[in-house]
């Protein structure tokens, strides 16, 4: 753990940093959102639904960008038993093409950012 003091005005802000985090920091960040988009998910109702979008559209679109951020956790994962659960929440057969599961994350991150104003109750 990295800690920084910064002193301004007599007043110090602590600043904590874990770089292990930072180190992939895209893993990091989607370990949070893909089970809060999944919760978001679970409980979208109309007030939550986003644009001129219908509730299936915007489900859809959810789906695919929670894969995507499983699939980033999938693909950092050092964990095995992580790894194996991932993959088969993610449908992932065992002869799969990296490539091909890489673009549809990419899509998936298009998306998350398209709609990211949008994700709200």
């Amino acid at each position: 753990m990295d800690k920084l003091t910064i002193s301004k005005n007599q007043r110090k802000l602590k600043y904590e940093q874990d770089f292990n985090l930072m180190w992939s920091l895209e893993s990091s960040l989607s370990a949070i959102i893909y089970p809060l988009l999944e919760r978001f998910r679970d409980q979208a109702s109309r007030y939550s639904i986003c644009g001129n979008l219908s509730e299936k559209q915007w489900i859809n679109i959810l789906d695919k960008m929670i894969w995507s951020h499983k699939f980033i956790v999938w693909d950092m994962a050092d964990d095995k038993e992580l790894k194996e659960r991932l993959k088969l929440e993610l449908k992932i057969p065992d002869n799969y093409n990296y490539n091909d599961l890489s673009n549809k994350a990419n899509k998936g991150i298009k998306l998350f950012a398209k709609y990211y104003r949008g994700l709200w109750y």
